[in-house]
């Protein structure tokens, strides 16, 4: 599992190659935005993706609740590289992006939609 920045402001994400997603992600419910997703779910993260896409679970071992949100898998003949965007919790109303190692930005949950 490797931790990554997307380029084009594709914010932290996680690739991983023939290994178990439950190695890395624990299969934990969050709740956000007072909805519970679950994980497994499809979801858009209230607009914040243009399509729906699978709630992993919470990182594991990490002193941050990071969301991870798996986009899709290629195989080829050296196995499966899995793709996850993450997404910092910062509390029930506010997530985080990393964009680079030394910044971000931040969304707050304001009037149904993240501001």
């Amino acid at each position: 599992m490797e931790q990554v920045i997307y380029s084009g402001s594709g914010g932290l994400g996680i690739i991983s190659k023939n290994e178990n997603e439950a190695d890395f992600i624990e299969a934990k419910a969050v709740s956000l935005a007072d909805k519970i997703i679950e994980p497994g779910s499809m979801t858009d993260l209230f607009g914040k993706f243009t399509k729906p896409i699978r709630y992993a679970g919470l990182l594991k071992e990490n002193e941050h609740e990071v969301m991870c949100f798996h986009t899709g898998d290629i195989e080829d003949i050296f196995g499966k590289t899995s793709y996850y965007y993450c997404w910092y919790k910062i509390s029930e109303y506010r997530i985080f992006n990393k964009y680079t190692e030394l910044s971000g930005r931040d969304f707050n949950w304001i009037n149904n939609q993240w501001k």
